[in-house]
């Protein structure tokens, strides 16, 4: 009797491992790409390339002759008003055939995962493992494709916004909100956690998109 016991515990054990690593492996294969940039602006209303819309490297876009897209890329901060041709986005900018391009360089969030030990004797942020975003803008665009709520909190005390993105973002310039330069924020959504620090001169000046957005999830 134990031993029958015992291997059909054995079967059902092996049965769920086997079902935990089908799972897994499906969630694997369906990440989605990581987005290296963001729309700035554009005309279109529908498909690929409308205003917001994150694209991952190697997304190719086709713009009619005399149709304009600006694009914001993440790492390189460097903005790009593209007229016509075909677009395929790279890792730093844009490869453009049979359209122009004009490129410039923009002041956009800083994403660090870890602190250097001189920061870490300053910093509250000191007990946080993960990602770290500096930005020179006191009303960002935090971007929440995730999160139905987002919960916005000084990490030092003081007032905390419950927030429900809208159109999977939250522009503190629209809500009219700001906050603060020189104090650090936790930013809580459905699956990560961020801390935004806001540059001690940051102030309410920048208004592009690329200079105020802040990825969640």
């Amino acid at each position: 009797m134990t031993s029958k016991f015992n291997k059909i515990r054995y079967l059902l054990c092996s049965g769920l491992v086997a079902v935990v690593a089908v799972i897994l492996s499906g969630h694997s294969s369906e990440a989605a790409p990581k987005a290296v940039a963001i729309v700035e602006n554009s005309a279109r209303n529908e498909g690929l390339g409308q205003a917001f819309d994150m694209l991952p490297e190697n997304t190719i876009l086709d713009l009619a002759q005399g149709e304009t897209i600006v694009l914001g890329y993440l790492k390189s901060c460097v903005r790009e008003t593209i007229t016509g041709g075909k677009v395929t986005v790279g890792l730093k900018e844009s490869a453009v055939e049979g359209g122009t391009v004009a490129r410039e360089k923009t002041e956009c969030t800083e994403t660090r995962l870890a602190l250097t030990a001189d920061e870490s004797q300053q910093s509250a942020t000191i007990a946080f493992r993960g990602q770290i975003k500096h930005i020179f803008t006191r009303q960002p665009i935090i971007i929440a494709r995730k999160s139905a709520g987002v919960i916005i909190e000084p990490i030092n005390g003081g007032e905390t916004w419950k927030i429900e993105p809208k159109n999977e973002r939250i522009d503190f310039q629209a809500a009219k909100l700001e906050m603060q330069p020189g104090v650090a924020y936790r930013v809580k959504g459905f699956t990560q956690t961020v801390i935004v620090e806001v540059d001690r001169n940051a102030t309410k000046a920048k208004t592009g998109t690329l200079e105020r957005v802040v990825i969640l999830d």
